[in-house]
C-alpha cells in the first residue's frame, strides 16, 4: 500500500488511478452532472436553506474544484480533507454566490514537512464546530423569518379577499 501512496504522490493525486479504483479526474467527470443539477436546484424557492452532503475526501475536493472552477494546480495543492470535517459554503446575499467559509489545508502551507502519509497530521481539533453551529443557527433564523413573512402575506391576502 505504501508503494501506491508514493506513486500517487509522485504522479499526482488528480490523475493517479489506484488499482481497481478511479482517479480524481474520473470523479471530476462524474461530478459535472451532479453539480449542474445542484446549481439549478439552489435557485429554486423550494430548495432548503441548508444542504448536507456526506462524502469522502476526494469527492469533496473535486466537488469544490468543479464548483469554484479551480485549476489542476489548486487541486493538487489541497491536502486531503480530514475525516468527519464539515465544509461550509455560505451564500453571499449581495452576490448570490456561495463563498467557501471553511479554510482548507494546503501543502504549500507547510512545505517543510516531507511526509508522504498526508493523513498522519489530521486532527479533530481542525473541525470548525462552533462555525458550523453558528452557520446553522443563522440559517435557521433566516428560514423562520421567511416562514413568518409567508404567513403574514397569506393572512393579508385572506383579509383582502
Amino acid at each position: 500500500m505504501q508503494t501506491i501512496w508514493l506513486e500517487r504522490a509522485h504522479y499526482g493525486h488528480f490523475f493517479y488511478r489506484i488499482p481497481n479504483g478511479e482517479s480524481a479526474a474520473d470523479v471530476y467527470d462524474r461530478t459535472a452532472g451532479f453539480n449542474e443539477t445542484l446549481f439549478r436546484q439552489f435557485s429554486s424557492d423550494k430548495f432548503p436553506s441548508v444542504l448536507v452532503l456526506v462524502t469522502h475526501g476526494i469527492f469533496a475536493r473535486v466537488f469544490l474544484m468543479k464548483w469554484y472552477r479551480w485549476t489542476y494546480e489548486q487541486f493538487e495543492n489541497l491536502k486531503n480533507i480530514p475525516h468527519c470535517q464539515f465544509i461550509i459554503m455560505e451564500k453571499d446575499e449581495q452576490t448570490q454566490k456561495y463563498q467557501l467559509i471553511t479554510r482548507l489545508r494546503k501543502w504549500s502551507d507547510d512545505r517543510e514537512r516531507e511526509d508522504p502519509d498526508e493523513d498522519a497530521h489530521l486532527s479533530q481539533d481542525d473541525l470548525p464546530e462552533a462555525e458550523v453551529y453558528s452557520s446553522l443557527s443563522h440559517q435557521k433564523r433566516r428560514a423562520l423569518r421567511a416562514k413568518e413573512r409567508q404567513i403574514r402575506a397569506k393572512s393579508a391576502r385572506a383579509l383582502t379577499d
